[in-house]
């Protein structure tokens, strides 16, 4: 006798979204508000849509709205001056009533996996953002207003259609964590070089196939992820990074390294799979705390005898 095969789990919690509305609304005012809730949970609820009297909740901090079926958002979330983290992720979301951009205390944003195709240019009046995830979208570009956000330290925009970054990015001098997998990102402006707190850069599948000289500049960078492009070379500024730790330039076009890759004195990993590299510079042999080499598939006919134990 076979065993019943078990349900899948269920993705909301109400299947009906006028029961979940009502439930919802009824959470919002008999407890919430009664108890001048700072924190609120909506997720998985089954919404689609925010009960209006969300708006009452002045004392709210943070709201999770994520993984219902939300296609707008009412105005009354505006009223929320005390709000500093929202999650709105997976949701159908492609825009905001104005006066959420005007929320003044915002600190962490999730929009992540909903249908934005652009952002406003009303985003630059968060100026206490401090997280910012916009993966999963349909964005081509992000808006120059961008560059107003000067309190941001992490803006991920993975999975998105972006073809290249404004200007205005190198204006975000406290960021420190910028990541753009899977775009279709064709060039870097020389202004990233300009963000001189990055530590961390993942640029893994887009479309590039060189990277600025300026790179060299951002002398914080710890993790360099630029596998899966179309580069055939590095620029020898690369040897200045002298913080980075990890380095993945695997699946691209490379047929050489820069000869001054020993200078990045605290590498300990080296991603170079799938490439056309036919030799390693002399000057790998001083990266004493490389631990861990990654070169298989490409042209190579000999190793430096000293890195042997570093290939994997």
């Amino acid at each position: 006798m076979s065993e019943a095969a078990e349900e899948p789990p269920k993705q909301y919690k109400f299947d009906d979204p006028e029961e979940a509305f009502k439930l919802a609304r009824r959470r919002i005012t008999n407890n919430a508000l009664r108890r001048h809730q700072r924190s609120l949970d909506l997720s998985h609820f089954g919404l689609v849509e925010v009960p209006p009297e969300i708006g009452l909740l002045s004392a709210l901090t943070n709201l999770d709205l994520s993984s219902n079926r939300l296609g707008r958002l009412p105005p009354e979330i505006g009223n929320l001056k005390n709000l500093r983290t929202i999650s709105l992720s997976r949701n159908t979301l492609s825009v905001f009533p104005d006066d959420f951009w005007m929320l003044p205390s915002l600190l962490f944003l999730f929009i992540d996996d909903n249908e934005f195709v652009e952002l406003p240019h009303s985003l630059r009046h968060l100026t206490s953002l401090r997280h910012l995830d916009i993966d999963g979208n349909m964005l081509s570009a992000l808006p120059e207003e961008v560059g107003a956000l000067r309190e941001l330290n992490y803006l991920s925009v993975q999975g998105n259609r972006l073809s290249a970054l404004p200007k205005s990015i190198g204006q975000l001098k406290k960021l420190s964590d910028l990541r753009l997998d899977g775009n279709e990102i064709s060039f870097l402006p020389e202004e990233v070089q300009e963000i001189d707190g990055l530590d961390t850069l993942w640029l893994s599948g887009n479309r590039l196939s060189e990277i600025p000289d300026g790179i060299g500049r951002l002398s914080n960078l710890v993790w360099l992820d630029l596998s899966n492009n179309q580069l055939t070379e590095l620029p020898e500024s690369v040897g200045n990074l002298k913080s980075l730790n990890d380095l993945d330039v695997s699946n691209n076009r490379l047929v050489s390294l820069p000869s001054r890759i020993g200078g990045c004195v605290e590498l300990e990993g080296l991603h170079l799979a799938n490439n056309a590299l036919e030799s390693l510079p002399r000057d790998i042999r001083s990266l004493k705390k490389l631990s861990t080499l990654t070169a298989q598939s490409n042209r190579l006919t000999s190793l430096p005898a000293e890195i042997g134990s570093w290939m994997i």
